[in-house]
């Protein structure tokens, strides 16, 4: 069974999205990790989750722009 071109062009544009939108995150964890010393101090489980949706809230903006 063979997909039509214009569902694999939504398939790759979907999987491209999901790839730029773990490749921010990853981003993001790498960076709080190398300044965990900073962020020690104050962060909780709740903190991280909260810092963590507002990246995919800013990450989507970058990623439609």
């Amino acid at each position: 069974m063979t997909i039509n071109q214009p569902a694999r062009t939504a398939l790759g544009i979907i999987f491209n999205i999901a790839m730029a939108y773990v490749a921010y995150s990853v981003c993001r964890l790498a960076f709080l990790l190398e300044n965990w010393d900073l962020y020690s101090v104050s962060m909780t489980l709740e903190s991280s989750m909260k810092i963590f949706r507002g990246g995919i809230w800013f990450d989507t903006s970058a990623i439609c722009y």
